[in-house]
């Protein structure tokens, strides 16, 4: 697929990189690991769905999981599961994403 747009690919690049991050945590955080983890791909998919159906209310639903997803991650780094390096470099992924995202939904209510 050559006509990806950018927000699925930076997405896809935050998904990646999760991997490398969860998998540092202790056994016993599974359930904060999975959030973090189910929750990106929900996003993915519901950026899938977005981008099908030209449906708002999807945008409105991915930036709810967004900021759930960086309360994960601020959570995660309270617990000193991952540094604060790793915390400004999501922090700043996420609002890459979210800045594309409400570029996309000004485009949506402009069309």
């Amino acid at each position: 697929m050559n006509n990806k747009f950018n927000l699925e690919i930076k997405m896809k690049e935050f998904i990646l990189d999760n991997d490398t991050i969860i998998i540092n945590f202790p056994k016993r955080e599974y359930i904060l690991k999975d959030k973090i983890e189910t929750t990106s791909l929900e996003i993915l998919e519901l950026i899938f769905l977005a981008n099908n159906t030209n449906n708002n209310e999807y945008i409105d639903i991915i930036l709810s999981k967004i900021s759930m997803l960086d309360f994960y991650l601020e959570k995660s780094y309270k617990r000193k599961y991952i540094n604060k390096k790793v915390l400004e470099r999501k922090v700043y992924e996420l609002t890459l994403i979210t800045k594309m995202i409400y570029g996309w939904k000004n485009y949506v209510r402009d069309r």
